[in-house]
């Protein structure tokens, strides 16, 4: 439950920061999956990012060849 909500919580920042973008715009997000709860928070802010409209470019970062859990980013920019 309180997973449910943390993840709740960052989508909600997300969209929230998503409204403060002009055109050109980019907000970063950087996820790390090495703590508990870590994978499904990233797993549900990778959805959100891929959901969003063509209105947004979203391109994510991520080690090929991690053998431990590293970070991830993702770089979300409004594009119209």
């Amino acid at each position: 439950e309180q997973q449910a909500a943390k993840i709740r919580a960052d989508r909600a920042g997300l969209g929230q920061a998503l409204t403060f973008l002009a055109i050109g715009g980019c907000v970063t997000v950087v996820l790390y999956t090495g703590h508990p709860g870590g994978p499904e928070e990233a797993a549900a802010v990778r959805d959100h990012a891929q959901a969003l409209p063509v209105d947004f470019a979203v391109t994510r970062c991520a080690r090929l060849n991690a053998t431990i859990a590293a970070p991830e980013l993702i770089v979300i920019e409004r594009v119209r």
